[in-house]
């Protein structure tokens, strides 16, 4: 689980390559209920074989937080969603006891689990850590269905859960905030984490505005990216692989096979996106990644990193908003596409 932004990177440079606001309410859905956004779009050219499918899950606990902002009633709300261990290690940061706890009931949810069934199996997941030190699901099968692998972001005002059926059980999702002011600090970050690539493609935006929204989106999609691979910023770091894009406007020559999202509409069109990893020559056929906006009107992206299923072209996102403690439906709006590798443009 990654807090955010600024802060978040100033740390990383500080550590040469080592490994919370307003009031806003939340769309809620029971946790369980499928909530699918309409197709962007699709082409009769995309391979009919079945895509890459990525099941994501997001919680907005500033509500919760404001009107139970102690950490004595975070702990009490979250005691049977999660460990006594758990409490007392994260009982300091709520957000992150709350994320702890919706990640439990989100993969105890996804055995068929609802209300009562789901808070009591929260309880039996078990995890595990694997053995490049990312968190891993023990005993899968025995306890969460065919749920094989999970990936775990959260930044002020959003936590996401991310997971796979895929048999590799890999995936990789981080969220952080588009608009943090990096300052003049973006040309010293840039220099530390970016490939040359990259940097070359940072310089060329002219807008400082749009340059830190541009770093915050690579960041993203980095970070997602080395979660997948189970490994820390140390164990692939960031300048050594480079995730390159270009804008594109979707029109009847480039329209990206990817339901479950809606156009963004954004200045400059999407990001197509390709994966350049010289360790793994075969990374960008073997990833496959897509950058969102939970909500158009506010400031998070959430990149995901998943395995590519063969030489589909097309994929499947599949996006509930929840909440560890309600069984409330309310489906809300799908998320807005910013980017996707290039084998989704079709």
């Amino acid at each position: 689980m990654r807090g955010c932004a600024r802060a978040a990177v100033a740390r990383r440079v500080a550590r040469a390559g080592g490994d919370g606001a307003a009031t806003i309410r939340a769309p809620r859905a029971r946790i369980g209920a499928v909530v699918c956004g309409r197709a962007l779009s699709s082409s009769s050219r995309a391979s009919d074989a079945p895509g890459a499918v990525a099941e994501v899950w997001l919680y907005d606990p500033r509500e919760f937080l404001a009107a139970h902002g102690g950490a004595g009633d975070v702990d009490d709300a979250c005691a049977r969603l999660t460990t006594d261990e758990e409490r007392a290690t994260m009982r300091a940061t709520p957000e992150r006891l709350l994320a702890r706890a919706f990640a439990r009931r989100v993969l105890a949810s996804a055995s068929g689990g609802d209300g009562d069934d789901a808070r009591t199996g929260a309880m039996n997941i078990a995890f595990d850590i694997g053995a490049r030190g990312k968190p891993r699901l023990k005993a899968w099968d025995a306890t969460v269905g065919g749920v094989r692998g999970f990936s775990v972001s959260h930044c002020d005002g959003l936590v996401a859960v991310a997971t796979t059926r895929d048999a590799s059980a890999e995936i990789g999702c981080d969220v952080e905030s588009e608009i943090r002011r990096l300052g003049s600090d973006i040309g010293k970050f840039s220099a530390r984490w970016m490939s040359s690539g990259e940097r070359q493609g940072l310089d060329a935006i002219k807008d400082d505005e749009e340059k830190a929204r541009a770093f915050m989106k690579l960041w993203t999609l980095k970070e997602a990216y080395v979660k997948a691979l189970g490994l820390g910023i140390a164990g692939r770091p960031f300048r050594e692989f480079e995730v390159a894009w270009e804008h594109v406007e979707q029109g009847e020559d480039a329209r990206c096979a990817i339901d479950g999202v809606r156009n963004a509409s954004e200045k400059g069109g999407i990001w197509r996106i390709d994966l350049r990893d010289d360790a793994a020559p075969a990374a960008s056929r073997a990833w496959s990644m897509a950058l969102l906006k939970p909500r158009l009107e506010h400031e998070h992206v959430l990149a995901l990193c998943m395995p590519s299923a063969g030489e589909s072209t097309r994929a499947d996102i599949r996006v509930r908003w929840a909440t560890p403690f309600d069984d409330i439906v309310n489906e809300g709006v799908a998320p807005a596409l910013l980017g996707a590798s290039s084998r989704f443009f079709v």
